[in-house]
């Protein structure tokens, strides 16, 4: 089985290169069709720190003097290739003042001179449809008083890495989730001009990927807010870009963003952020509303149970509790140890909370905010429920997965007096809440 794995990210990664490097980059337009504006805004934040040369990655600052970030020896940094999906673009579009306007087309137009070509780490399906969905949505900072020639330079870079997608967009492995190669490509069907013949087929893939990803319950098997939050973001991007180009969004794509909203408003403290299980950091609440409003959908769950996770609510007062088994193997790389912990909120006030991930402060933190110890539960003699096992990932690469966790998960809810009584179990341990 190992022996398999390694075997088909080696073919998948010579695919990448290969096709990365014949993609032909004539653009046939330097425009784009249309432009759905700046969809994915970052954190000003981080943007300001970048403008007084500091750059936070994974626990690690890189102090960027006068270079690019691309002039910085990154490889020691854990899950550096996340650079090459742009995502820093949402950043510096959020500050948008002409120091991050200047930095933002630096970084571009570095990359290209040096990646472009269709070398380095940053040409898989995923990391590119991430990366083309951040140069259309930005475009007009990208543009902001650039010559003729690095206008042209963009676009040939455009109708390159568009190129490159239409042969790549389905190339992953199939546990894996893919929502970002195929709305890249719906996006290059939509707002470059020669590829519209790709709408049709990105979206029969899109409707397959709702259908074997999303459960019945509006759930993910990975059982991380965050990235069931992100999924859900990518599916209302691209159903309204549709609906404004006169298409019709699929059935399936319509039915999944239904049954994920009332999972995500199950997921929702009373103060508007996300829990903090299972790879969730707890961010969002602005964006959270904001795409709950533009998917149109109103509804609420009747179920106390969603995606393995409890909720209570009376008043001003809510609790979410981990009741749920762990992810399958593979798609635990980020879970947490973390059944039966449990967070209270109260109106804005967080009162009971776990550490979320600590993925952004490095890898030993990451470890530490799986444990048990780092969520709001009993931990016995500081042993954690479940335990790290490192073995290869699917992109070859050795990750910790979790494994030997609880086995029998038991959830009952009653009604007392003036109130719901919540009590929950795993093996020999057993928490109970009474709210009303």
């Amino acid at each position: 089985m190992i022996f398999t794995r390694i075997l088909r990210n080696y073919l998948l990664k010579i695919g990448n290169s290969f096709y990365a490097r014949i993609a032909k980059n004539f653009a046939q337009s330097e425009r784009f069709i249309s432009t759905p504006g700046p969809l994915s805004i970052g954190n000003n934040l981080v943007a300001d720190k970048i403008c007084e040369g500091e750059f936070f990655i994974f626990g690690n600052t890189v102090q960027l003097e006068d270079k690019v970030i691309w002039d910085h020896s990154l490889k020691n940094i854990e899950n550096y290739e996340d650079l090459h999906g742009f995502t820093w673009l949402d950043d510096l579009a959020a500050r948008g003042d002409n120091a991050a306007i200047e930095i933002a087309q630096k970084w571009i137009f570095s990359w290209i001179e040096k990646y472009g070509s269709g070398s380095g780490s940053g040409w898989t399906p995923n990391l590119t449809g991430r990366r083309l969905i951040r140069l259309v949505h930005h475009e007009e900072i990208i543009l902001h008083e650039l010559s003729e020639k690095k206008i042209s330079i963009y676009f040939r870079f455009i109708y390159k890495q568009a190129n490159f997608l239409s042969k790549r967009f389905h190339k992953t492995h199939e546990i894996n989730m893919n929502f970002e190669a195929i709305v890249g490509l719906i996006y290059c069907g939509l707002y470059v001009e020669g590829f519209e013949s790709f709408i049709t087929v990105a979206t029969e893939y899109l409707s397959r990927e709702c259908r074997d990803k999303i459960d019945e319950d509006g759930g993910i098997l990975s059982r991380n807010p965050e990235e069931l939050l992100e999924i859900f973001t990518y599916l209302v991007w691209v159903a309204h870009g549709l609906h404004d180009a006169d298409w019709t969004p699929s059935q399936a794509h319509i039915e999944a963003i239904n049954r994920i909203a009332p999972t995500l408003r199950h997921l929702r403290h009373t103060n508007g952020s996300l829990c903090r299980f299972n790879g969730s950091r707890g961010k969002y609440s602005g964006e959270l509303d904001r795409y709950l409003f533009l998917s149109g959908n109103k509804k609420k769950t009747t179920k106390i149970l969603k995606m393995g996770y409890a909720r209570l609510e009376g008043g001003r007062t809510s609790i979410i509790q981990d009741v749920g088994s762990l992810p399958e193997l593979f798609q635990s790389n980020l879970a947490h140890a973390s059944v039966l912990g449990f967070e209270l909120t109260h109106g804005r006030q967080p009162l009971i909370v776990n550490c979320g991930s600590g993925e952004n402060f490095g890898r030993d933190w990451r470890k530490a905010g799986r444990a048990t110890q780092s969520h709001s539960t009993f931990c016995i003699k500081g042993h954690s429920s479940a335990k790290l096992t490192r073995s290869l990932s699917y992109n070859s690469k050795l990750t910790e997965f979790l494994s030997q966790g609880p086995t029998e998960v038991v959830t009952n809810k009653s009604k007392v007096t003036g109130g719901t009584e919540l009590t929950v179990s795993h093996n020999r341990r057993c928490i109970r809440f009474n709210i009303k």
